[in-house]
């Protein structure tokens, strides 16, 4: 299928298919870190070029899509993918092993930015 509109062509067959149905999305907390890894990656995919459909908007509809709109579109869509991939499950925590701590806010998964951002100098030198 493909979606054509003032000259912005998109083959909607690429567009990949979520992990789990959308509007059925269990609670993330209730979900292993694989799976949350999965939507993660699947919400990172879909985001993946939307800046450079900005700038196709603001080169066929400029007037209705500024050179403003699409760099302050540009700025909030890197923030985005940042905060998507620092939400992204990577490990078992190495604090608890899995089992649910204060250093991965008791998921028992973590990442990298995870550890070195957001715990606690006494918990990354516990023994």
């Amino acid at each position: 299928m493909v979606l054509v509109k003032g000259g912005w062509v998109e083959n909607l067959e690429k567009v990949p298919s979520p992990p789990v149905r959308l509007g059925t999305l269990p609670d993330m907390d209730k979900m292993d870190g694989d799976k949350v890894r999965e939507y993660v990656d699947y919400m990172l995919q879909r985001l993946d070029n939307m800046d450079e459909q900005a700038e196709t908007l603001h080169k066929h509809a400029p007037a209705m899509f500024s050179r403003q709109d699409t760099e302050e579109f540009k700025v909030l869509h890197n923030r985005l993918m940042q905060l998507l991939s620092w939400a992204r499950p990577e490990t078992l925590c190495t604090f608890c092993d899995g089992r649910g701590c204060r250093a991965c806010g008791g998921s028992g998964w973590t990442n990298e930015f995870r550890i070195k951002v957001l715990v606690p100098q006494e918990l990354r030198d516990a023994p």
